[in-house]
């Protein structure tokens, strides 16, 4: 029986927590901003770790499937996680990619069914996978889910007039674009860096993180953030949990505005 029905038709917006993806240049504090999060548990798909205390952490995947394992483990046991934090997705397309690999039996993506992009369509197709995994993950067990991705440069050829340089994700164009379709909050994080009144000498590098879109970097919101947000461990108003809490805040007006 069909459940599109009138008598179903609801007027209040089911809560569930926000989606985040959050990039930048190494060393930014992305794994930290992870921890700052509700009770978070961490996928640990490279090293970035090693220098925080008392993390909550599965070991370390050494193949794609561990990370899919992992994502049910979560959803299909009992636990007071509240955030599962991906550190990072451009670590677990590698995992990815040599599972696909493994599976043509080749040794590079390229050369898997013969050629002619078809490995990376099947990378694609598991990377959905993997979304619809932490998809239900995020709406059964009502988690946060937090993917945290490096940041890489590329010439971005504007038909519209001159190229430009922009910071994307260090990802597949695919998998990125699916990725950032699927998050509610993409989140750009980076050094402003000032310098002295001659011009000739660096000022420190404050980090801020972007909400908005622009041409120099993809990100987005739907909760009514600030454009750009100066991140200060010192100032309480600003820290990654106070982040955080602008999203959830955020998201509870736009509930509201849809009823």
């Amino acid at each position: 029986m069909s459940k599109m029905k009138l008598s179903t038709i609801t007027k209040e917006a089911e809560r569930i927590p926000p989606r985040i993806l959050l990039y930048g240049p190494e060393s930014f504090g992305k794994s930290t901003f992870g921890l700052h999060m509700p009770k978070p548990i961490f996928i640990p798909a490279e090293s970035g770790l090693r220098a925080l205390k008392n993390v909550h952490a599965f070991p370390k995947p050494e193949v794609y499937q561990d990370v899919l394992d992992a994502v049910e483990e979560l959803r299909n046991e009992k636990h007071e996680y509240r955030t599962l934090i991906i550190d990072t997705i451009d670590s677990v397309e590698e995992l990815l990619q040599a599972a696909v690999c493994k599976l043509g039996k080749v040794q590079e993506l390229e050369s898997y069914g013969g050629g002619f992009g078809k490995g990376y369509k099947v990378v694609a197709e598991k990377w959905r996978g993997l979304l619809l995994a932490l998809e239900n993950l995020n709406v059964e067990k009502r988690m946060t889910i937090v993917l945290l991705s490096h940041s890489q440069v590329k010439v971005f050829n504007d038909p519209t007039g001159p190229a430009y340089d922009r910071y994307i994700l260090d990802l597949n164009d695919k998998l990125a674009g699916a990725t950032k379709k699927w998050c509610d909050v993409i989140l750009f994080g980076t050094f402003y860096t000032a310098q002295d009144k001659d011009g000739k000498h660096a000022l420190g590098g404050q980090r801020i993180i972007h909400t908005e879109h622009s041409l120099a970097f993809d990100a987005k919101n739907r909760y009514s953030l600030p454009p750009v947000i100066e991140v200060d461990e010192q100032d309480h108003s600003v820290t990654p949990r106070a982040i955080f809490r602008m999203i959830v805040e955020g998201s509870k007006n736009e509930e509201k505005k849809d009823v």
